[in-house]
């Protein structure tokens, strides 16, 4: 979790040179001794952010993930069987499923999967309001707490035969900058996402079902980062790792999956979900270059993910279903997208660079960050003369909103502006503005 927290930690502070290593459970004894030679193994790949490492001793190679494309298969090609190996029906497992996402993944399975309704069981908290539509003929299971393994014993679960797949679903939001999270907090996020989880691998291990997959729908939030998101960047990398690791025996005996995981990190879904048409966060992605995938566009990539899952050797244990334009999203210098970009992030950093010099021979500094001001804050198309004497508070920028802002005008001067200068919400603009003209 710590790990997924980072990642958006560094979306806040952007000052801050964060890298993660994934290093094999005997670099843990003796683990204070061995700080200085891990230190001056990741400073061999100063361009890296993750890095993976095999060797316990330090000598092998290194490993860092990289995204490469993939080609959706025929919508006509069964993903989901509708038997098991026994002949008999099979069952699948949904979590999360009651909510509009969840709403147009099960009406996909029922009505282009042709499975039948009594073949889905939808796992779902006691006292939750009632189904309706497609959702109202599939079987359900109530608990009290979705995240206890005692609980999900005791349920009708117990009484399942034939359990093919599981499809995790679940997920809340709860978003704040880092120095806003609470313990509370972290644990209220990763509740339904990585404790439900790790419940239902134990029951299902307890329950001896014979599982194919469990499928997790995790987040391009824990792939890439997201400023304001630490707790659902950690709740999501959980799963991540999970997939990552744990058909490599990786994980100890008792946290690793009882059978294949599969971790597809999404992007928004722009007719269901937190990022629908209408929203907040619509808006926001797509001022971000993050282009929400329309419902038939996401089940095609759920297809994918569904047919990797089935395979006898899969290509991956890690998807990722967007649509990015890559040039003008914030994660476009990572190196994980380094073999879906045209440019390495050196290159793309001497070209912010160099269009940051060329832009300074048109307009001073104070002209430059005016019209920024101006043009991306919430002032209705007002000039820098009625702006200039109100506080960022004021324009109606949250803590969020505000770091927000500091990484878009990072991104578009090529700049590395700490989140000190502009942390005072309180701040008028016209006090702000000359604290940024420094950096131009």
């Amino acid at each position: 979790m710590v790990a997924g927290a980072s990642k958006a930690v560094a979306m806040e502070a952007a000052e801050l040179r964060i890298q993660r290593l994934f290093v094999p459970d005997a670099c843990m004894h003796g683990l204070e001794d061995r700080l200085a030679a891990l230190a001056a193994f990741a400073g061999r790949y100063p361009h890296e952010s993750d890095l993976w490492l095999q060797d316990a001793a330090l000598q092998g190679r290194a490993y860092s993930p990289r995204l490469e494309p993939m080609t959706l298969p025929s919508t006509k090609v069964e993903c989901v069987p509708r038997k098991g190996p026994d002949g008999e029906p099979a069952v699948y497992v949904l979590t999360g499923a009651t909510g509009g996402l969840g709403k147009a993944v099960v009406e996909w399975l029922i009505r282009d999967q042709k499975l039948e309704p009594e073949q889905l069981v939808l796992v779902r908290r006691q006292g939750s309001s009632a189904l309706t539509g497609d959702l109202a003929k599939c079987r359900t299971v109530e608990v009290a707490r979705v995240d206890s393994r005692e609980a999900l014993l005791s349920s009708g679960l117990r009484e399942l035969r034939g359990v093919f797949g599981v499809l995790h679903l679940a997920g809340v939001l709860d978003d704040g900058i880092i120095g806003g999270m609470t313990e509370e907090r972290f644990k209220s996020v990763a509740q339904p996402k990585c404790g439900m989880l790790t419940a239902l691998m134990h029951a299902a291990s307890s329950l001896q079902w014979s599982l194919q997959w469990i499928v997790g729908f995790s987040s391009t939030s824990s792939l890439f980062g997201y400023a304001g998101q630490s707790n659902y960047c950690a709740a999501n990398a959980m799963l991540d790792q999970f997939a990552a690791f744990g058909a490599a025996g990786a994980l100890p005996e008792g946290d690793r999956p009882p059978c294949r995981l599969l971790a597809i990190n999404w992007g928004p879904w722009g007719e269901a979900g937190m990022a629908k048409v209408g929203t907040k966060a619509y808006e926001q992605a797509l001022a971000e270059g993050d282009r929400p995938l329309s419902t038939a566009a996401a089940l095609r990539c759920l297809a994918a993910g569904l047919r990797v899952a089935g395979q006898a050797q899969p290509a991956a244990a890690q998807l990722c279903a967007c649509d990015v334009d890559w040039p003008k999203s914030q994660w476009s210098d990572l190196p994980v997208l380094d073999l879906i970009t045209d440019r390495a992030p050196e290159e793309a950093d001497a070209a912010a660079a160099g269009e940051n010099v060329a832009e300074a021979g048109k307009d001073s500094p104070q002209k430059r960050v005016e019209d920024f001001m101006v043009q991306h804050t919430k002032s209705g198309g007002s000039s820098w003369k009625r702006i200039q004497g109100k506080s960022l508070h004021q324009l109606g920028l949250d803590s969020l909103e505000i770091v927000q802002l500091r990484n878009l005008f990072n991104k578009k001067f090529g700049v590395n502006v700490p989140l000190s200068v502009v942390a005072d919400p309180s701040q008028q603009l016209n006090d702000l503005a000359p604290a940024l003209c420094k950096f131009l």
